[in-house]
């Protein structure tokens, strides 16, 4: 195989509004190689109903992202 092939990527959230119970998905590109994954706290509105707050990773997700190898492929 000789060719070669480009790609981009994108981390793309997904959020569940605590109140109406409806979700949405965001998906942002990094700017940097400096990429942290944890938003916490950062003004949120639900897209639906509007109800504001700020964002709080899933329980239970973090502990996903704390136990990745990052050398597996």
């Amino acid at each position: 195989m000789s060719e070669k092939m480009e790609y981009t990527f994108e981390l793309l959230y997904h959020f569940t509004c605590l109140q109406c119970k409806n979700w949405w998905s965001y998906s942002t590109t990094p700017s940097s190689n400096k990429v942290s994954f944890n938003i916490d706290d950062r003004p949120m509105h639900c897209m639906h109903c509007g109800t504001e707050g700020k964002a709080i990773i899933k329980k239970g997700f973090d502990d996903i992202l704390k136990n990745q190898n990052p050398n597996k492929h």
